[in-house]
């Protein structure tokens, strides 16, 4: 993104746009498909380092080198008019987890879907505001049984640092979510009174959760 003059961060409509992009996707399984969302952006490519290294003959830490950001970035081109663009991320353990990478992509996802051309603080803080909610939709946290931090890194695949931070912010009613999106995403998972994890989580997470020692109430 290309610098520009400061301008206060929109945070409510970085959420707004979150749970819209959710919803449209159509399919309730968790944890979201960042990469499929992505794939369905126009002129979008999703690309690992190490992808990126073999076709230019680098290693991984040689492209995280030349590239804006160690964990993940967006490169934009313009071709006969048409704008394109390459997500790439870093897929290197030593760069982080599979919840890093998640959170890595889903904030770019953010600088797409929310129109940033330019860098700073208001974008950063909109793309991760954005990515907050799209991998960890607040009214789940907020009706569900309330989890600990192995559940919800299982049940959204997050890192540790972020399941923390999701179950901190649940506990804030800070008024991002309206009450029409908030039902409207309790309905696309099928949640309501008396719901409990074990109807949202797939087979798979639930016994992850179990062996980690998540309890589903």
């Amino acid at each position: 993104m290309e610098s520009g003059a400061i301008r206060p961060s929109d945070r409510a409509r970085a959420c707004r746009m979150a749970y819209r992009t959710l919803l449209a996707m159509g399919r309730r399984e968790l944890p979201v498909d960042v990469v499929g969302i992505l794939g369905r952006c126009r002129g979008t490519r999703v690309m690992s380092y190490s992808e990126a290294g073999q076709v230019l003959g680098q290693s991984v830490y040689g492209i995280a080198g030349a590239l804006p950001s160690v964990q993940a970035c967006t490169m934009v081109y313009e071709y006969g008019g048409t704008r394109l663009r390459i997500v790439l991320y870093n897929d290197d353990v030593c760069f982080g987890n599979r919840g890093s990478r998640r959170w890595s992509l889903a904030h770019e996802l953010g600088h797409i879907v929310l129109g940033h051309r330019e860098d700073g603080w208001a974008a950063e803080g909109e793309a991760n505001c954005f990515a907050q909610h799209l991998l960890c939709p607040r009214p789940l946290l907020e009706v569900l049984p309330v989890p600990g931090e192995d559940l919800v890194r299982v049940a959204f695949g997050l890192s540790g640092e972020a399941a923390r931070i999701a179950l901190r912010e649940a506990g804030r009613r800070s008024g991002l979510v309206d009450e029409g999106t908030r039902q409207a995403v309790l309905d696309f998972y099928g949640v309501g009174e008396g719901s409990t994890w074990s109807d949202v989580l797939s087979p798979i997470q639930r016994g992850a959760a179990q062996r980690r020692g998540g309890i589903l109430l």
